[in-house]
């Protein structure tokens, strides 16, 4: 991947969008397609850039601990889309691992359809979500020497069989989980990913601070039902529906009161998940800056090649970006 640039004839490198992480992005080209291996069909292919590894070692425990999260989740029951990760060892020693998955129609990932459809489709969106997320909160009550976290914001979903010229929601609608990146598993209470996976992401002027001050709390809220689902809700808002939060939160407590995994929470309010959609828009605005410092001090006086540099023509406002601060995909982006 590394020798691939815009510019080489007959290819083109488009940006699907740039979250807390990772960059991802679809390479358009001959030969850029696969063959499901399954259903004998041409798939597009999305690739998720890791930060470097510092050993081989270290990125052998990522793939092991990536694909066993992932197996994982497909024995409870989450549809996963085909998916393999590509390794390469850099010039420096470091190692890069690019995470390859079936890559979707704009169209059919949740954050976009939230914005096509009514507020009686953005419920059943919900209601869809929290009946997988309920999957989760379950295995981890009933196995708690075996939890899997993750992040269940509306941008990591796919309805795969989804009509957007419909724009109808059906209740059996097959729902795709595609954010498998950061494999949060937790064995007898000792995370098995390495956390500083993180940081590597940050500008270097705030990892220490996020070490010492954030990054457990960071970790522990993908565990814990009710913080989970407040993220869920507040990413409505982050993609263009602020309208349907006092329905969310409505289904959300009452899904929480018959659940067996988290009956005693709080219940949410309006004021609470604007608060914390504020809160989190202005911490991802705060590190994008940091890093634009942090490249601009690395590249002109140091002399270094800037961690997670991407290609000309990326996208410089918000519009484009898929995470915290950003509306996600648009469906102009398709051909």
């Amino acid at each position: 991947m590394t020798d691939i640039k815009p510019s080489s004839p007959g290819i083109s490198i488009h940006i699907l969008g740039i979250g807390e992480i990772t960059t991802t992005i679809e390479v358009k080209g001959k030969h850029w397609g696969k063959l499901h291996p399954t259903q004998k069909r041409m798939m597009k292919l999305a690739y998720k850039r890791m930060p470097a590894f510092d050993s081989k070692d270290a990125m052998e425990h990522y793939v092991r601990i990536h694909n066993e999260y992932q197996d994982l989740l497909e024995e409870l029951g989450i549809a996963m889309p085909w998916h393999d990760n590509l390794t390469k060892q850099r010039a420096d020693g470091r190692w890069v691992v690019y995470n390859r998955q079936e890559r979707f129609s704009n169209r059919k990932v949740a954050c976009l359809m939230t914005r096509e459809t009514d507020k009686e489709g953005c419920m059943g969106i919900f209601r869809l979500l929290l009946d997988k997320m309920g999957l989760f909160f379950t295995h981890n009550r009933e196995h708690p020497e075996k939890m899997i976290g993750f992040d269940a914001q509306i941008s990591n979903w796919v309805f795969t069989d989804y009509d957007p010229e419909q724009k109808r929601v059906r209740p059996d609608e097959p729902v795709v989980y595609i954010d498998t990146s950061t494999p949060l598993l937790r064995y007898d209470g000792e995370e098995q990913l390495d956390t500083e996976l993180f940081l590597r992401a940050l500008p270097a002027p705030g990892r220490a601070i996020v070490r010492r001050f954030f990054l457990q709390d960071i970790v522990d809220r993908y565990y814990i039902p009710r913080e989970v689902i407040l993220d869920l809700i507040a990413s409505y808002i982050t993609h263009g529906r602020p309208d349907t939060v006092p329905a969310l939160i409505e289904e959300a407590n009452r899904f929480m009161a018959d659940s067996d995994f988290a009956k005693d929470a709080k219940p949410f309010t309006v004021k609470q998940i604007k608060a914390y959609n504020r809160e989190d828009v202005m911490i991802w605005h705060f590190f994008r800056t940091l890093k634009r410092i942090d490249r601009f001090i690395g590249e002109r006086f140091l002399g270094k090649t800037y961690e997670q540099r991407l290609p000309k023509g990326s996208p410089k406002k918000w519009q484009n970006l898929v995470g915290a601060g950003g509306m996600g995909l648009v469906p102009e982006d398709e051909e």
